[in-house]
C-alpha cells in the first residue's frame, strides 16, 4: 500500500529547508515493460519522482541530493531559466526537463537518459504520441552515449526498445543482432530476440518483459 508522507529536506544548492509530500513504500505488482517502466501502482506515481526547491528551483530526484558539478551558477544559466519560466509545459514535464538539464550539464548521460525516458512515459499517459516520441529520441541519444562509454549492456538493450518504439526498426534490429553477437545474459538474449521479432512485424506497441 502506497502512502503519502511529509518529509523535510534541505536544498543541496541553497540550503533552504522545505516540506515535501513523498510516497513511502511504493509497491509494484506484475512484470515491467521492456523499457523498464514498472507496473501499477508505482507507474502511476511519476509526478513524485522529481522535487524542486521552491527558492532556487534546483530539481532532482531528491532536492537534498547534490549533482556532481552543479552549482547556483548552473541554475542561473539562461537555458535553465527558460525552463523554469516556461508556462507551456505542464508541471510534471517541466520538472523532468529541469532535472535532465542538470544531469546533462554534469555529464551523467545515463541519468539524463532515464529522465527523458520517464518523460516519455508521462506523455504516453497523456496520449501524446508526438511528444512521447521526442522524449524517447532524447533518451536514445543519451543512453547510447552512456552505453558506448561504459559498455552497459542493459542500457544498450533498453535503447533497442526505444528505437523500436520510435519506428526505427532497421537500426533496432541491427543493434539487437550486434548485442547478441557480443554475448549477453540469458534474460537479455530473450528480450533482444523478442525485440527482433517485434521489429519484423513493425510493432511499436508497449510490451512487457514477461512476454519475451
Amino acid at each position: 500500500m502506497s502512502k503519502l508522507i511529509s518529509i523535510k529536506r534541505k536544498c543541496a544548492i541553497c540550503n533552504t529547508e522545505s516540506t515535501y509530500e513523498e510516497y513511502a513504500a511504493i509497491s509494484s505488482f506484475g512484470s515491467m515493460d521492456l523499457d523498464t517502466r514498472p507496473p501499477l501502482p508505482r507507474r502511476a506515481m511519476l509526478d513524485s519522482e522529481i522535487t524542486v526547491c521552491e527558492k532556487c528551483h534546483y530539481a532532482n530526484t531528491a532536492v537534498d541530493k547534490p549533482i556532481a558539478g552543479i552549482t547556483r551558477l548552473t541554475l542561473e544559466e539562461e537555458g535553465y531559466q527558460k525552463l523554469c519560466r516556461n508556462n507551456v509545459l505542464n508541471a510534471t514535464a517541466k520538472k523532468f526537463l529541469m532535472a535532465a538539464y542538470l544531469y546533462d550539464k554534469s555529464g551523467d548521460m545515463h541519468r539524463s537518459g532515464i529522465l527523458h525516458l520517464m518523460l516519455a512515459w508521462h506523455y504516453d499517459d497523456l496520449m501524446d504520441g508526438e511528444l512521447a516520441a521526442i522524449a524517447r529520441r532524447a533518451a536514445i541519444e543519451r543512453l547510447t552515449r552512456h552505453a558506448e562509454l561504459s559498455y552497459d549492456l542493459n542500457s544498450a538493450t533498453l535503447v533497442v526498445d526505444l528505437l523500436r518504439r520510435t519506428e526505427q526498426f532497421e537500426l533496432a534490429t541491427e543493434n539487437a543482432n550486434q548485442l547478441l553477437e557480443i554475448g549477453v545474459s540469458p534474460l537479455l538474449e530473450k528480450i533482444l530476440k523478442f525485440e527482433i521479432h517485434l521489429c519484423e512485424i513493425r510493432d511499436t506497441k508497449v510490451h512487457t518483459v514477461a512476454e519475451a
